[in-house]
């Protein structure tokens, strides 16, 4: 990915920052993580049938089959 330090986006209605660290992105603006937070994300891994479910419930229709693709790590 071709990343600017620092690069802006907006992401559920909440300017965020990503970077780029090696392999990973990074986003650590605490607004977006409290976001991710309430719509059912954890700490650590998120890819248990419980935790899916709960996150899907939040990801519009039209988003849903490329959550699940990127899910199954398609």
């Amino acid at each position: 990915m071709d990343l600017k330090p620092h690069q802006k986006f907006m992401l559920a209605g909440v300017e965020v920052t990503v970077s780029e660290s090696g392999n990973e992105l990074v986003i650590d603006d605490q607004a977006f993580i409290q976001q991710l937070l309430a719509i059912g994300f954890r700490l650590g891994r998120n890819d248990d049938p419980e935790r899916i479910s709960e996150i899907l419930r939040h990801v519009p229709a039209e988003y849903r089959q490329s959550f699940l693709a990127g899910v199954a790590g398609r």
